[in-house]
């Protein structure tokens, strides 16, 4: 019911920065028009006339404003309401005097003011300077008249306590547009800011995370590392042969076979550290909670899986091969140390005829 109404009050809107400002402007307008018949009423039954149909006249006139709303555009419109709501707030401020709370009502044309994210802030500061002027001479005009209705009539409290309610419902409002409107650009920046760095750490061809997001995650690591008395293992992977595979079937088959052993290490994986594409059919693996040996038998199983698996491309067998170099970390060396000993052991399988871990 509630998404329903705001959809209504939408309706008709601008997209992007006026949206919002266009919906609590319509909001406002909806809760000033019964506002302004329950004044007018009021004093009606309490026979002050005039200012009851100075009431009904407003009421019409942010009827007519509600209606404009969905022809016209937002600018003008928030400046009409902010000035209609000061006009009916002083004249009725000054008449009934200051204990009555209409004054009250300049903080709301502000507020709706000082929302609208299309106006410099110089117009804004000139009608909060116009606000005060018009509060100083309420203020003023207090001392030499009376009061339309006697302080101490029914009539005079519950206009008094109307006015109260009516503006600390629609300032909350505001309030709440106006919080709910940081918190979602938070939210969005934090968003965007999560993709874009996301963006940033994958590699688009394999989906793994890049060199960039391993060298952050490397200086975590070795802030943590001996904290909790825990091992840190690095191995780098290389596909053996694997330009003959792009002579043989094309780039695109080769860009399959990434793509294809790129999933079964992240799965391979997912509860022992993370792997990363190094560069080109280089692959890195930083295994958190293994010593060497322990990483060196899981390279071994994974090594014997991509030996007896059949990749096919566009019904063409491939087979492949990996050869993998692991080095345990040293608190002492540092992690780049680790990889350059792990690269070394790598190069030392591919010349003993890879397809082997060396540890």
């Amino acid at each position: 019911m509630i998404k329903r109404f705001a959809q209504l009050l939408r309706q008709g809107s601008k997209e992007g920065a006026f949206d919002n400002l266009l919906l609590l402007l319509r909001f406002v307008l909806l809760c000033m028009i019964p506002y302004m018949i329950t004044m007018g009423v009021i004093l009606m039954i309490r026979g002050v006339v005039s200012y009851a149909l100075l009431s009904f006249l407003f009421a019409l006139s942010f009827l007519s404003c509600m209606i404009l709303s969905y022809k016209v555009g937002v600018r003008g419109l928030t400046l009409t309401a902010a000035i209609l709501i000061d006009i009916y707030s002083v004249i009725c401020a000054v008449c009934f005097g200051a204990a009555a709370s209409f004054q009250q009502l300049l903080l709301l044309s502000l507020f709706i003011f000082w929302y609208d994210i299309t106006r410099s802030t110089p117009r804004k500061i000139f009608l909060s300077l116009l606000s005060l002027a018009a509060l100083c001479y309420i203020r003023a005009a207090e001392l030499s008249e009376n009061p339309v209705l006697d302080p101490g009539t029914l009539g005079y409290t519950i206009i008094t306590y109307t006015n109260n309610v009516f503006c600390i419902l629609l300032l909350s409002v505001i309030a709440w547009f106006f919080c709910t409107q940081f918190a979602e650009a938070e939210r969005k920046l934090f968003l965007s800011n999560r993709e874009l760095r996301k963006i940033s750490h994958t590699d688009p061809l394999t989906h793994l995370m890049n060199r960039r997001f391993a060298e952050e995650e490397f200086e975590v690591l070795e802030k943590n590392y001996g904290r909790k008395g825990e091992f840190i293992s690095v191995a780098i992977g290389d596909i053996d042969f694997f330009k003959r595979v792009n002579d043989t079937y094309g780039h695109d088959a080769g860009d399959y076979v990434l793509e294809a052993l790129a999933a079964v290490f992240e799965n391979f994986m997912k509860d022992k550290g993370f792997v990363v594409r190094w560069g080109g059919e280089e692959f890195l693996f930083v295994f958190e909670h293994s010593n060497g040996d322990d990483a060196y038998s899981a390279l071994e199983a994974l090594r014997k899986r991509i030996e007896r698996a059949q990749l096919r491309y566009k019904e063409r067998p491939i087979s492949v091969t990996m050869t993998f170099g692991v080095e345990e970390y040293g608190y002492s060396n540092g992690m780049t140390a680790a990889i350059e000993a792990a690269d070394k052991k790598l190069y030392k399988g591919k010349e003993d005829g890879r397809n082997r871990v060396v540890y």
